[in-house]
């Protein structure tokens, strides 16, 4: 039930964000189009990451992206629109998936424990502002993430304690976020 709750979230997300090219109105003031760039910061959907963003027109962008973060591997695709064509606050939604890790090791206190985390993902809501320049753009982010599918953990060895669970839990996709992207623009 959660995969086929995952994958129409994400379907329908591509569906909207590819949609808005039909609607478009409006081309970006450049012929740049598409853009690289890297992401990272607390929560961030693609963890320490790189995402490919491509822009409709001056208000809405798309983007995908993969990274890495302490929870394990994270892909994820989403969409942003800016109120204003240059310097803008925005609001967007990313769809992002963690693949787990095998083994995390957990010691608080006395206590210590190694947990595996299973795949998890979420959907981020987020909202941030755009500093938009020719070649580049940086964005200022912050948002929640809101858990999807709910990542397995099971316990490995040693101690097994509701502290030791709790921190194991927190490594999951979602929650705050507070990132900063980089993209520098290029193509037609």
């Amino acid at each position: 039930m959660r995969n086929k709750i995952t994958i129409t979230i994400f379907t329908t997300l591509l569906m909207i964000t590819f949609g808005l090219n039909a609607h478009a109105q409006e081309t970006p003031s450049s012929s740049r189009r598409h853009g690289l760039g890297f992401s990272g910061g607390w929560g961030a959907p693609y963890g320490l990451g790189f995402l490919y963003n491509y822009s409709f027109n001056q208000k809405w962008d798309a983007h995908i992206g993969t990274g890495l973060t302490l929870s394990g591997g994270r892909v994820g695709a989403g969409a942003r629109y800016y109120f204003k064509p240059k310097h803008s606050p925005y609001l967007g939604a990313t769809y992002s998936y963690s693949s787990g890790i095998d083994q995390y090791d957990v010691t608080i206190n006395e206590d210590s424990g190694s947990y595996e985390i299973g795949s998890s993902s979420a959907l981020y809501l987020r909202g941030g502002y755009k500093f938009d320049f020719s070649r580049f753009r940086i964005l200022l982010n912050a948002g929640y993430g809101t858990t999807v599918t709910t990542a397995e953990l099971t316990h490995l060895s040693g101690d097994n304690t509701n502290t030791l669970r709790n921190s194991a839990y927190r490594m999951e996709v979602g929650g705050v976020e507070v990132s900063t992207t980089f993209i520098f623009k290029f193509g037609k």
